[in-house]
């Protein structure tokens, strides 16, 4: 699936909802800091591979520009693990 900004989303200023995944280092962190167990790079590509459906938010901020995936949802068939 190819990353795609969803236009018309209501977000506050600064985040942007996008439909796709985020890289498998993003996804691995997202997991890290929500507290979800972790998973390696490998898990991660399969889990995302076998999804049906992904969406996620970024952040960026104003004062760097710098942007942050700060969620994602799935619609998960992975089998992965």
């Amino acid at each position: 699936m190819a990353d795609s900004e969803i236009k018309g989303s209501s977000l506050p200023d600064g985040y942007s909802l996008h439909s796709g995944y985020p890289s498998v280092s993003e996804y691995c962190n997202l997991r890290a800091v929500s507290g979800l167990s972790p998973r390696n790079e490998v898990q991660a590509a399969g889990a995302v591979r076998g999804s049906w459906y992904g969406c996620y938010v970024k952040h960026t901020a104003a004062s760097s520009g710098e942007a942050t995936v700060v969620g994602m949802g799935r619609v998960i068939s992975d089998g992965s693990w």
